[in-house]
């Protein structure tokens, strides 16, 4: 870290931002916890495809995990809100998966990392699981290549680390045991409206409902870093 501070610095004769890098990643590597930290965000901020925003990503939830504040901030701020309380988004989810269990999965998914409808009733759950979190996308079947461009998104608690890992165990073992389907997009989402409709459900307590641009700036580090100006300098500058 100190070599990192000293060609960071770009007062100093000797100021090499490759090299502050190159120090950087060494000492995140070894684990310092605040090297994780800044390199997490600083990957992110410059992230310009899904590959880089997953890098920063994977820094950031090293360093929160071992309870850095400002890194889980800057997470949090990957994740859409949801309406409505966890108690009743959990009632709701176990009515669905009574008659639904895969259509329950892909709503205790949604809720957990703040997806919107398109993405929940799109995403393949097993592949886009990460080790930090969820990857969805991209989408072939979405024309704007706006709306089918793939996200990385954080999980913020354990708990939902063990909602994937069970939506992951049954969806695989489904797989395996030749389970019927769920059908494409078009089939989950007319099932996801007979199912919610019947048990007297809001469809708000699961999907996030925000604009195309807001989505958008959660993809490209430049737009999203503008966002989270306060966070994200906080988090360079500790």
């Amino acid at each position: 870290m100190v070599l990192y501070r000293i060609h960071a610095d770009n007062r100093s004769s000797v100021s090499n931002p490759q090299m502050a890098r190159f120090f950087l990643e060494k000492a995140a590597l070894a684990g310092e916890l605040c090297a994780q930290r800044r390199l997490g965000a600083l990957i992110l901020r410059s992230a310009t495809t899904v590959h880089e925003s997953e890098q920063g990503i994977h820094w950031l939830h090293q360093a929160a995990r071992r309870q850095d504040a400002l890194a889980a901030q800057l997470l949090g701020s990957l994740v859409l809100p949801v309406a409505g309380s966890d108690t009743e988004a959990d009632a709701a989810i176990d009515a669905v998966r009574r008659e639904d269990p895969w259509l329950a999965c892909r709503l205790r998914t949604a809720r957990d990392f703040g997806l919107t409808k398109l993405e929940a009733m799109s995403v393949d759950i097993v592949a886009g699981v990460r080790p930090w979190g969820l990857v969805v996308g991209p989408n072939p079947s979405i024309a704007q290549a706006k709306l089918a461009a793939p996200r990385a998104i954080p999980a913020l608690r354990p708990q939902v680390f063990e909602n994937l890992r069970r939506s992951v165990a049954f969806l695989e073992q489904s797989r395996q045991d030749g389970s019927p389907i769920e059908g494409d997009r078009r089939k989950r989402t007319h099932r996801l409206r007979y199912c919610l409709e019947r048990s007297g459900i809001d469809e708000s307590l699961f999907f996030a409902k925000v604009r195309s641009t807001v989505l958008n700036s959660l993809r490209q580090g430049p737009k999203w870093a503008f966002h989270a100006q306060q966070p994200l300098r906080m988090a360079l500058a500790a």
